[in-house]
């Protein structure tokens, strides 16, 4: 066939024998070649003087909205932030500046705020709830008009240096509360109530803001009472992210009801709703975040047996009515006591994260009154696709920014550790590199005072198995463990069998 192929008319001008190869002759041959359109090698690539071009344009657009509002001016000193711009959806970008150094050498200010148990307990038998929040609520403050120097940052147009708070400084959040105290204690004052509003039908942490009644009539007094709070000391409130007159809402990860404080169900979500394995590989995730807490399990090895003898070689991967039973009690004890506590804020908090292609994963924790490790929330989300293709440093900052955002209500203002499997990642503190994604992630986590701590992968179970329950996209047929479903209860009797009828 090859010889018919060499030796047919239509391709005979274009094939070059190797017995034949000569310099001169390879360049006749050569430019007799096909020359079609259609068959050509693209090399197209992004234009990125016009993506910087517009990273431009929106920033100098920003910078002038800063100027307009006051909340900047031209700075002249020797102090001097880099600049991070962080993208936003759709189309947006965030101006974050670099303060770690500064952060570094800054005083702290001890101010505290207030515990989350200790607001709550407030709330008593109230009916009726509203929710404010606060728009820019950083911006609204100050800065010392002689430290107004110490924020400067620097951008292609010039040198520029803070009039209001910006984001980033470490002593923002101790400030920020100590003026919202002082801003409805100031009104408590000015309209001479028998006592301060504070915790009597409203409690404030940072720029979330609750209001309670026991009735209708007094919740629309004590909504005045908050707008003219407000109002009086000059902050501004985002409506679309206000909430009123609900009869249960959610603040500062509880749910707040007529009847009382409720469990929050998104903590436990992540265990209660996680699916029936359905490889050997989920088997043994499962088992992994089983195992971390084994020792708040009694009898753990005779409940689990089922599931690990599915581990073993030579054995069925069938998914049995034993291993059903197994694997409800064990999610049944992961979300309840012992292994699952109360948040104390008085004690620090932990935070053990980890990233898989598909999933990731986080778990916040405390040391408790045992010396052990217990579990406050657990939390878990599916992967973008677009996220899927991230390297493993990339993704575990992924899985540790994704942690520390949605346990933002615990750890702002306060210190932590986040705990990580990554070894590469405990850099992520002190990265000077802001060009890349993992720099300006680590810009947008430095308002979080938190140290890093490794954790070998094998006593990384509990976060490593909370990522490894989500079902994979495929399953290997040699790991794929067969479903077991429960038989259908017949209507009517078998071939053969006497069935007695009861006359009415």
């Amino acid at each position: 066939m090859i010889r018919n192929i060499e030796n047919s008319p239509s391709n005979s001008d274009y094939l070059v024998r190797e017995d034949e190869f000569d310099e001169h002759e390879y360049e006749e041959e050569l430019s007799a070649m096909p020359n079609h359109e259609e068959w050509k090698q693209l090399v197209e690539m992004f234009d990125w003087e016009a993506k910087e071009e517009f990273q431009r344009v929106a920033v100098f657009k920003r910078i002038k909205e800063f100027e307009a509002n006051g909340w900047i001016e031209p700075a002249i000193g020797p102090w001097s932030f880099p600049v991070v711009i962080v993208p936003k959806k759709p189309g947006g970008i965030r101006v974050c500046i670099d303060y770690r150094k500064q952060n570094d050498i800054t005083i702290k200010d001890v101010y505290p705020l207030p515990r989350i148990d200790e607001l709550l307990d407030a709330i008593g038998s109230a009916r009726f709830f509203s929710k404010f929040d606060i728009r820019h609520g950083f911006h609204h403050l100050l800065v010392r008009k002689e430290d107004h120097p110490k924020t400067a940052f620097i951008l292609f147009e010039g040198s520029w240096q803070w009039v209001r708070c910006p984001m980033g400084i470490c002593n923002a959040p101790a400030t920020f509360q100590r003026a919202m105290n002082m801003a409805f204690q100031n009104f408590g004052r000015k309209t001479r109530l028998a006592q301060s509003i504070i915790n009597y039908c409203m409690i404030v942490y940072m720029d979330d803001i609750l209001v309670f009644s026991t009735s209708y009539e007094g919740h629309v007094q004590h909504i005045e009472w908050a707008v003219h709070t407000l109002k009086d000391a000059g902050f501004k409130v985002a409506v679309e992210k206000c909430q009123f007159f609900l009869t249960e809402i959610s603040f500062l990860g509880h749910v707040v009801t007529s009847q009382g404080l409720q469990p929050d169900p998104q903590k436990v979500t992540a265990v209660k709703d996680a699916p029936v394995p359905t490889s050997i590989t989920q088997v043994r995730a499962f088992l992994g975040l089983a195992s971390y807490y084994r020792r708040f399990v009694k009898g753990f090895a005779a409940i689990a047996g089922p599931l690990t003898n599915l581990l073993k070689k030579d054995q069925p991967l069938m998914w049995t009515p034993q291993c059903n039973r197994a694997f409800g009690e064990l999610k049944a004890a992961l979300i309840s006591a012992p292994v699952l506590i109360r948040p104390d804020p008085g004690k620090p908090f932990v935070l053990i994260t980890d990233w898989q292609s598909e999933a990731v994963s986080a778990i916040l924790a405390q040391v408790g009154p045992d010396g052990l490790e217990h579990v406050v929330e657990y939390a878990s989300k599916t992967v973008p696709t677009c996220k899927r293709n991230y390297a493993a440093p990339t993704g575990e900052c992924y899985a540790a920014l994704w942690g520390i955002s949605h346990f933002r209500a615990y750890l702002y203002g306060r210190k932590f550790t986040l705990v990580t499997d990554h070894e590469p990642l405990l850099v992520l503190k002190k990265s000077t590199d802001y060009s890349g994604m993992i720099g300006r992630w680590a810009t947008i986590l430095q308002s979080m005072d938190f140290d890093i701590r490794h954790r070998k992968h094998e006593r990384h179970g509990n976060a490593d198995g909370l990522t490894g329950l989500h079902r994979p996209e495929m399953v290997l047929k040699s790991e794929e463990v067969i479903p077991w479903n429960e038989p259908e209860e017949e209507s009517r009797p078998r071939y053969g069998q006497v069935e007695i009828l009861s006359k009415e």
